[in-house]
């Protein structure tokens, strides 16, 4: 089965092994970092520059702040976003309406989880299990052919592909067990290009899944946005800041 190259993969935050670009809130300018870290220094130099006000912020938490506001998690009291991207992995957690960021900022960087014993030739973190490439490997051994791991999703749903489904959930239940069991969240929702094209069948397989690797259960739904949900997260962040600002000032 030869899947298509479905929506174009925008650009997400991946584990890397050194420094990386990633688009940050603001002026739209990439900003150079050590993986995991939100950095400090370079906002303080724009901030500088600009002579205006800056907030750096991580992409997969603002797409939390989108979902929260227009999304499925818009009526829960708490809520984490796992960011299935094409480029990599992300976690935001909400406790309550805020985001828990680490002292770092490197809260929610579960690329990096392991996920066994680090030996030469074996997975040993989360992202060797359901990045692009894991997830498009995976589905060539269930005879699923595609140019991006969404497509392969996509294809899999459409075509009743339940064995690949499956097989994917689980390696994602593997990572979810250990956010559920530290977070005990009340909602776990599936974003990015991956959890999108798994639509309601994909948190349907990882809800079941969740029950062969854990002890505990949580509730498991798709995404419910189908706009650029970081873009979104960004506006809305603006807006609220420009809206503090006003008040204090008046």
């Amino acid at each position: 089965m030869q899947a298509g190259q479905g929506r174009r993969p925008q650009a997400r935050p991946r584990p890397a092994r050194g420094p990386r670009l990633v688009p940050r809130e603001g002026r739209g300018h990439p900003v150079r970092r050590r993986a995991g870290l939100v950095p400090a220094g370079p906002g303080g130099e724009i901030r500088a520059r600009l002579r205006t006000g800056l907030s750096v912020d991580n992409d997969v938490n603002l797409a939390a702040v989108a979902e929260r506001a227009h999304g499925t998690a818009a009526d829960a009291e708490s809520f984490a976003l796992l960011w299935l991207g094409e480029e990599g992995l992300g976690l935001a957690i909400d406790l309550g309406g805020t985001l828990l960021r680490g002292a770092r900022g490197g809260a929610g960087e579960i690329g990096y989880m392991p996920v066994g014993v680090p030996a030469e030739g074996t997975v040993h973190d989360f992202h060797d299990l359901v990045s692009g490439q894991a997830i498009r490997e995976l589905a060539a051994q269930h005879g699923i052919t595609a140019d991006t791991g969404h497509g392969a999703v996509a294809a899999a749903v459409a075509a009743g592909e339940r064995g690949f489904v499956d097989a994917l959930a689980l390696r994602i239940a593997v990572g979810l067990a250990a956010v559920v069991a530290v977070l005990d969240p009340p909602l776990v929702v599936l974003a990015g290009e991956v959890g999108q094209a798994g639509g309601a069948v994909l948190p349907d397989a990882v809800t079941a899944a969740l029950r062969e690797v854990s002890v505990l259960e949580t509730a498991v739904a798709a995404t419910a946005l189908t706009e650029d949900p970081v873009l979104l997260g960004a506006l809305g962040t603006t807006l609220t800041a420009v809206r503090t600002a006003v008040l204090d000032r008046g």
